[in-house]
């Protein structure tokens, strides 16, 4: 229960720290900067994809299964060898930006500090990966990395709002070093108190038969990741500096941006490691109806609870762009709108990581890794000659191939189609768009102020989960579910 009230509680701060830092850089910053910031970002997340090794799932994983049989020795001996192969590949790819800063700067319009910097925040990102999300999670103490989420986004927002104000990228990223730091400082210490003593407990010798097992899901866990690097955004955004332009980027980042915020509300995202813990520790080789209840919930959840927001969202963005944020980025409205209807088959594929994970149905995993290659196909057709909605189409189109992908294949495992509430998805799509219909064609409901545009989102939000109430597509034990995924053991 405590794991979910700081899951819950941290990515609303999260959301809203998320949209405040947005809107700073992008009301202080110049749309070459706001774009450069995003290049970034998005290197650091293609790196951190390329030397992540399957690390993550791997810890979530397994430690979650040894800490469960009172196995703490082969934990310690998973989490020191995962963090020193994570620091030798990260020295690895700095070696070789350090050789070709030069280069990779005029690729795409960076300075040579910035290029030589993203290792450096890299090593601490990632390193923090490990020790936070995924080891925290392992134990089902996510609260302790939830609590630090929401002190590291509470202090982002606060500094970003004093650097952004100054248009210079060197000064952001040295604050967001700084707190990279700070966080690895926090999470070291927790992870030193945990293993103080394992040497006196147990053995750290893991045995060979688990050590296969390990390294066949790390196997393949890689290889796809590899693979879906060609879908990341971060990639997009990569592939439009390289093409286009950083103001292209900076457009782009926006309009998918602001999208992605609203993945904090999805239990799917928030909960795809944790609810990987806790089928770990409630599954016992067998396919019960109690366990096919549970990932049926998963995904009607995100189903009732993404598209009131996706639909309000759609009817206000144009309110949002000009009241909130700036006219600048009004070009990026039709990319929205259209990102929202490709964003939603994102939204569902995060509720298939669990039981990837679970079932250890890792080919799974690197066949859909296969199918983003068609992503990098159409970027290269379509991004020359239509620009960022030529990105969005191949992303979009490659994220529909993926669920469907997904689908097909546990309808298949299961020999059933139950785990996956397709009738109420169904109904939540019509509902959705009869009320985004029914909401645009009453007249005078523009918004001229902050003040305005929260209230019709409000009330707009309450009509339609109301509207879902009422049909029954939202259930009133659905909270109470939600917050006791454990207890239903």
């Amino acid at each position: 229960f405590k794991n979910i009230i700081y899951i819950y509680i941290s990515q609303f701060i999260r959301l809203i720290v998320g949209f405040g830092v947005l809107y700073f850089l992008t009301e202080n910053l110049s749309l070459e900067n706001f774009g450069k910031f995003s290049v970034i970002k998005s290197a650091l997340s293609i790196l951190g994809i390329l030397i992540s090794l399957g690390i993550e799932n791997v810890i979530v994983r397994f430690v979650a299964e040894f800490e469960k049989n009172k196995r703490r020795g082969y934990s310690y001996f998973l989490m020191i060898n995962a963090l020193k192969i994570r620091i030798l590949s990260i020295g690895f790819v700095w070696a070789i930006i350090f050789l070709n800063y030069n280069l990779i700067a005029t690729k795409f319009n960076l300075d040579s500090f910035e290029v030589v910097i993203i290792p450096l925040i890299l090593l601490i990102i990632r390193l923090n990966s490990i020790l936070g999300v995924s080891f925290l999670t392992a134990l089902l103490k996510v609260y302790k990395e939830k609590k630090l989420q929401i002190v590291y986004d509470l202090s982002k927002l606060a500094g970003f709002y004093f650097i952004a104000q100054l248009d210079q990228i060197i000064y952001l990223i040295g604050f967001w070093f700084l707190l990279e730091l700070g966080a690895l400082c926090y999470l070291g210490l927790i992870f030193f108190n945990h293993f103080k003593k394992i040497k006196k407990e147990t053995s750290t010798h893991i045995p060979i038969e688990d050590k296969s097992r390990i390294f066949k899901f790390a196997k393949y866990q890689t290889l796809a990741a590899l693979l879906f690097i060609l879908i990341d955004l971060s990639a997009d955004n990569l592939m439009i500096s390289y093409f286009l332009s950083n103001e292209k980027v900076a457009i782009y980042s926006f309009g998918l941006g602001l999208i992605s915020y609203l993945s904090y509300l999805n239990p799917s995202f928030l909960m795809k490691n944790h609810y990987t813990s806790l089928l770990t520790n409630y599954y016992n080789g067998s396919v019960d109806k109690n366990i096919m209840d549970k990932i049926n919930f998963l995904f009607r959840i995100s189903v009732v609870i993404m598209i009131p927001f996706y639909s309000v969202f759609a009817i206000n963005i144009e309110e949002i762009i000009d009241v909130v944020f700036d006219k600048k980025y009004s070009t990026a409205i039709d990319l929205i709108l259209l990102g929202l209807i490709f964003y939603f088959f994102k939204e569902l594929i995060f509720s298939f990581s669990p039981l990837i994970n679970l079932f250890e149905k890792n080919k799974l995993f690197l066949r859909a890794g296969i199918l983003s290659v068609f992503n990098l196909i159409v970027n290269l057709i379509l991004i020359p000659r239509i620009g960022i909605m030529g990105a969005l189409i191949g992303t979009g189109l490659t994220w529909i191939l993926i669920f469907g992908f997904y689908l097909y294949s546990f309808i298949v495992f299961f020999k059933s189609h139950k785990f996956f509430p397709f009738k109420t998805l169904v109904l939540s799509v019509f509902l959705g768009l009869a009320f985004i219909l029914l909401i645009n064609s009453i007249p005078g409901l523009k918004s001229n102020g902050i003040l305005t545009l929260i209230f019709n989102f409000s009330w707009q939000l309450l009509l339609i989960v109301a509207l879902f109430f009422a049909l029954n597509l939202i259930r009133l034990d659905d909270i109470t579910r939600l917050y006791k995924l454990k207890s239903s053991k």
